[in-house]
């Protein structure tokens, strides 16, 4: 089917123009369309067909167009999520493998055994418990909590 093929279909079912110059309607209904994907426009003519009452505008035509390329050339989403990501290579296997390895090595460091890792007081990581630790620190004109400038302050979350 070609450009022709759809304007024939289109004098077909909505007549000759209603112009004076019907030839030269034809002609530049036809550098309108020209360039449109053959199958895409032959489908926002077939919605023409069904839905308007009278030739339809170039323009409308050609939104018709736009909307029907774009479904039929997106991307489908595969089945699998994880389908898009390629096989890590071998090179990347064993750099997380050294990451790997160099957490283990990092832990065993701190003297603990691998089973009492779990046991480790997280709570006291966190802030309440991390100021009480300043102030019973025997080190506390280190964490003496200096006036804090606008832009720390602002930094920070607090207001004047």
């Amino acid at each position: 089917m070609t450009i022709d093929d759809i304007i024939a279909r289109l004098m077909t079912m909505f007549g000759e123009p209603k112009t004076p110059d019907p030839d030269l309607f034809l002609t530049e209904y036809a550098k309108a369309i020209k360039g449109w994907d053959v199958d895409v426009m032959s489908k926002a003519a077939d919605e023409a067909i069904r839905e308007c009452l009278y030739w339809p505008k170039p323009a409308e035509l050609i939104k018709r167009a736009e909307r029907i390329a774009a479904d039929m050339y997106r991307p489908k989403p595969a089945d699998d999520r994880y389908a898009w990501k390629p096989e890590p290579s071998e090179e990347e296997k064993a750099r997380v493998q050294a990451l790997v390895d160099a957490v283990k090595r990092a832990i065993t460091a701190t003297g603990l055994p691998a089973d009492k890792i779990s046991d480790v007081n997280w709570k006291a990581g966190q802030k309440a418990e991390f100021e009480r630790m300043q102030r019973e620190s025997p080190n506390a004109k280190l964490h003496q909590i200096r006036s804090l400038t606008t832009i720390s302050r602002r930094m920070s979350g607090e207001t004047e």
